[in-house]
């Protein structure tokens, strides 16, 4: 049977779906809840640590195999998405259980072992994180930065949940949370799979004025909103008064009942599976047919082939008035160009992204992952460490839907390019890094905050810009290879550099222990962090300033693209 014959799961019940899914993505980002264990049981130094969070990091991050896997299977719209979340589920089951036994020492093992353990339980993840985003992103290509802020705020968000089920169920014992961290996510991802894949035609509910597309991706913000304010409000009251277990067991229980509204997300969407808006047609059927009878009940401007648009970068004039109106968002794929993976690298575009993004993302790992030695050489209390790791997650949470949402919206109205925001971030965190060089117990708390927002922020942008700039054809392996460039940069950064310059200077204060206590033991390694998000600002605005004839002329064919699908909608039926 032709596979676009096999019914599809409706895309809006796939976008429900991957929500879920991507909740449980970022459980990487809880390393700091159990590496105290794994510290003390094996007296390991803040530099051998951090090259287990490294590895961990680097295990998240190496999503190249998961991008390259979806882009072969590209046609086969159900298996393609289903496959990257079932390898995901066993790689998270398998990593986590082996990754409990050996920090909890039923099974002994040497450094090395440690780390090659830490690899595989972080790559669980990043299937998580692919096959969510490359679908909705394909489903949705005309909403590219907010379905990228909601996915992507999901698995920022998924460390502040899991970490209030560390408080709630497990009382901040490691050694039980780091077994649930195995069985949980993929559990999740083995229900929902079979309600992810690619819907490759306009959807009929994608019409509808009463129910549209924006407004259930705001209902999914909302969602999110509520759900991370109410995790930071819990974290705060646990951390900061004498709260019992039995009230952080119900404060668990609280998070998890405010996900169920996520289901609104697909009511009256037309059922379970989708079903082809009649205004348009499919390309990817044989022959490209209309799914209409005749071309006479389309608008005019609709009406012609689909290589009749007159785009033009340099001039004022971007399209047309007579453009058609095409499948998807063709009109702003066009202006935007389709790069193969060797085309990317010799492509300046692209080094300048890896290297931004991997300052940007890389100093939010460091800062996440030395976050308890830094309360402790700063002399914060121990309740503080379970904060900074929900500040952080909830902001990064907030800076992905912030930097998704705001740039499209930016985008879509006034025509700023999204690289602007790249250089706002950029700046941002270099001068965030450069306060927490000179910080106190109670900065941290702001500072947690502020570096969560420019780290989740650069993770929206990262795929919106590299769709854009590089092309949806090849997409999920760009992106993934892209991946690469923040888990060198964590590595870098959070090992090298951070864990480095904590051994060193506790050896020169002759603190016991491998630790280090004082203002100094983190500050110079904060100072370059700094420098570097200075380049990366730099860099950043001059990749603004290379691309704003193009993103001008995106704004062009985004305007007539969603005026061609408004007036196709006002059609009255025959």
């Amino acid at each position: 049977m032709p596979r676009y014959y096999l019914p599809k799961v409706n895309k809006f019940v796939t976008f429900a779906a991957s929500l879920p899914i991507a909740l449980s993505g970022g459980v990487g980002y809880c390393f700091g809840l159990w590496s105290p264990l794994l510290k003390a049981n094996y007296n390991l130094s803040q530099g051998s640590l951090g090259l287990v969070a490294a590895a961990h990091n680097l295990g998240a991050y190496s999503s190249f195999i998961s991008g390259i896997l979806y882009d072969s299977l590209e046609h086969r719209h159900h298996v393609g998405p289903r496959l990257s979340l079932l390898i995901g589920a066993l790689m998270n089951c398998v990593g986590f259980s082996m990754l409990w036994a050996a920090v909890t020492k039923r099974i002994e093992v040497a450094l090395w072992q440690m780390i090659l353990l830490a690899m595989v339980a972080g790559n669980g993840g990043t299937w998580y994180d692919t096959s969510p985003l490359a679908t909705n992103l394909r489903n949705f290509p005309a909403s590219r930065g907010i379905v990228v802020g909601i996915i992507k705020s999901c698995i920022g968000l998924s460390s502040s949940l899991y970490t209030e089920a560390f408080e709630g169920f497990f009382g901040g014992h490691a050694g039980p949370f780091l077994l649930f961290l195995a069985w949980a996510p993929s559990t999740v991802a083995l229900v929902l799979l079979p309600l992810v894949n690619y819907v490759h035609y306009v959807q009929s509910s994608e019409t509808h004025k009463t129910f549209t597309t924006d407004q259930r991706f705001y209902v999914a913000l909302r969602i999110i909103a509520a759900l991370s304010v109410y995790l930071m409000i819990t974290a705060l009251v646990s951390g900061l008064t004498d709260v019992s277990h039995h009230m952080k067991v119900w404060f668990a229980i609280g998070a998890i009942m405010l996900m169920i509204p996520v289901v609104a997300i697909s009511y009256d969407s037309g059922g379970l599976y989708a079903e082809k808006a009649s205004l348009f047609y499919d390309e990817e059927e044989e022959g490209e047919e209309y799914l209409l009878s005749s071309e006479a009940r389309l608008p005019h401007h609709t009406q012609g082939g689909a290589h009749d648009c007159d785009v033009s970068v340099d001039g004022t004039d971007v399209m047309d008035d007579d453009s058609p109106l095409i499948t998807r968002d063709k009109s702003i794929e066009h202006i935007f160009p389709s790069l193969s993976i060797a085309e990317c690298f010799v492509n300046t575009d692209f080094w300048i992204m890896a290297f931004v993004c991997g300052i940007g993302i890389g100093s939010g790992l460091a800062f996440l992952n030395n976050s308890s030695q830094l309360v402790t050489s700063l002399g914060g209390s121990s309740a503080m460490k379970s904060i900074l790791v929900t500040f952080f997650g909830v902001a990064s949470c907030a800076g992905r839907l912030l930097f998704g949402a705001i740039p499209e919206q930016m985008l879509h109205k006034h025509g700023l390019p999204r690289p602007f925001f790249l250089v706002f971030a950029a700046g941002c965190g270099c001068l965030t890094y450069a306060a927490t060089a000179f910080a106190n117990p109670l900065l941290l708390y702001p500072l947690s905050l502020l570096a969560g927002l420019w780290f989740g922020g650069h993770w929206s942008l990262l795929p919106s810009l590299a769709s854009e700039l590089f092309g949806l054809e090849n997409f999920a392996s760009i992106y993934t290879i892209l991946q690469m460039a923040p888990a060198i940069a964590g590595y870098l950064l959070g090992a090298s550099l951070l864990g480095g310059t904590y051994d060193a200077v506790g050896k020169r204060h002759g603190d016991p222990g491998n630790t280090c206590i004082g203002s100094d033991c983190f500050r110079s390694a904060f100072l370059i962090v700094s420098l570097l998000g200075l380049v990366s600002t730099l860099l950043s605005f001059w990749l603004l300033k290379k691309t704003f004839k193009q993103y001008r002329a995106g704004y062009g064919a985004l305007r007539v693209f969603e005026r061609d699908v408004d007036d196709a909608d006002s059609i009255p039926p025959s």
